[in-house]
């Protein structure tokens, strides 16, 4: 199972850029943008699916769950070196595909946003929190010397925009958004006049 890192990549996850293979193409409403983290979230959701006898049921015949747990692999996983093979054209001319999004290589060390903010909650014994609405992908992050949580958590806040928000004794951690929740009509608003 897999799905390539593009935007979008959920909506056909057998499609792949590679111009050697006559399988490549790009997903239905691809906007050009590479998505590391729905090709996180679509492992994330498919190995736990079928890893439930309730969903995934134990044939009769073998004594096995229909698709075998233990037998699921994830492509595209290569054994060229990363992050070696990246810039080396001249040993593997295939190099250019990465940035496609065809492999996992290099992205399976990543973490969601989601899971080290709750382990920095864990870590300095906060237990009620929620992070179920963070979203991203989270490469690498070191904490060298932390005197509080908020020291721990504000660069990471700075860099994927989230908030902390305090609800009913829950701290509640959500990816900030765009979207408009409300529209002031401009003929009630009051200007003033700078003199």
């Amino acid at each position: 199972m897999g799905c390539a890192a593009f935007d979008k990549g959920t909506n056909e996850p057998s499609r792949f850029i590679d111009l050697k293979s006559s399988e490549s193409g790009l997903p239905r409403a691809y906007t050009g943008i590479r998505d590391d983290y729905i090709q996180m979230q679509y492992l994330r959701a498919l190995h736990p699916h079928y890893a439930d006898p309730d969903l995934n049921p134990t044939s009769v015949v073998t004594g096995i769950q229909m698709v075998d747990p233990d037998r699921i692999h994830v492509w595209a996983w290569e054994a060229q070196p990363f992050p070696a093979f990246l810039g080396n054209a001249a040993l593997w001319s295939d190099n250019v595909n990465y940035a496609c999004g065809h492999w996992i290589n290099g992205c399976a060390a990543s973490r969601p946003l989601s899971s080290v903010v709750a382990e920095i909650c864990q870590n300095t014994g906060l237990m009620a929190y929620d992070v179920s609405a963070l979203h991203g992908v989270v490469r690498g992050y070191c904490v060298d010397d932390v005197t509080t949580a908020r020291s721990a958590l504000q660069p990471l806040i700075m860099a994927y925009g989230f908030d902390a928000i305090e609800r009913d004794g829950v701290l509640v951690f959500r990816t900030r958004t765009a979207r408009l929740y409300a529209s002031v009509d401009s003929a009630t608003l009051v200007y003033k006049k700078r003199h």
